[in-house]
């Protein structure tokens, strides 16, 4: 293959690299369906944290929500689904916050879910429970959820009031404050180059929400490819 020839190559797959990468947003409006953070906010200490976990091509998705949350609720059923065929280069992460005093107990109750490796089992009974059932938050509520999944009352007791809670809580409330959470539900998309935030008022519906994270990465796998093909 002359020179010329793989000149040519490398030109129409430079180009081809632009056309989906300019497609895969193109349905989106910065400013109105996402909004991107500030560099100083990138440069926090917790954020590149996460971000020093990307491989090459991947974006890392962090959702913010609360069992307390109803919309949470109506977003989770399509995220549980959507889990199962994303993209292979997402990372996915919830992140529970604490918007008001009974709020605690349920983030603690999702770090003790997932210490105790049942957090498949428990987490989508809480939020029906509390959203279909009328269950009211309590720890003892709380408790007897986990009891119903084979966890006993010490047991519970033990990962409810643990240091790696504490940790868990001290962590979560650490990135709603960087990221200055006050919708949920809502999602940071962190890739190695820049940050976006959205939540699904604003992409317009939680299959966008789901779009909008799907061409986040579409755009980062392909950059990939284009740097690759110059190389």
């Amino acid at each position: 293959m002359n020179t010329m020839f793989k000149k040519m190559i490398t030109l129409c797959l430079l180009l081809s690299c632009k056309l989906t990468l300019a497609s895969a947003l193109s349905d989106f409006e910065e400013g109105k369906q996402y909004v991107t953070f500030s560099q100083s906010v990138m440069e926090e200490e917790s954020i590149q944290a996460h971000i020093n976990e990307l491989k090459p091509g991947e974006i890392k998705v962090l959702e913010f929500f609360s069992y307390g949350c109803v919309w949470c609720y109506r977003l989770d059923a399509k995220i549980n689904d959507w889990l199962v065929k994303k993209s292979e280069n997402i990372q996915f992460e919830r992140v529970p916050v604490i918007f008001q005093p009974s709020w605690k107990d349920l983030t603690k109750a999702y770090y003790a879910a997932e210490d105790l490796k049942i957090l498949d089992k428990v987490h989508q009974p809480l939020f029906k429970a509390i959203h279909d059932d009328g269950m009211v938050a309590t720890t003892e509520n709380i408790k007897a959820a986990f009891e119903s999944q084979g966890i006993s009352g010490p047991e519970f007791e033990a990962a409810f009031s643990s240091s790696s809670i504490d940790n868990h809580l001290k962590q979560a409330e650490g990135l709603a404050h960087v990221f200055k959470i006050r919708r949920i539900p809502s999602v940071a998309i962190l890739t190695p180059n820049g940050g976006y935030f959205a939540t699904v008022s604003m992409a317009g519906s939680e299959d966008k929400l789901i779009e909008l994270i799907e061409a986040f990465s579409v755009e980062k796998s392909q950059e990939v490819k284009e740097e690759a093909s110059v190389d």
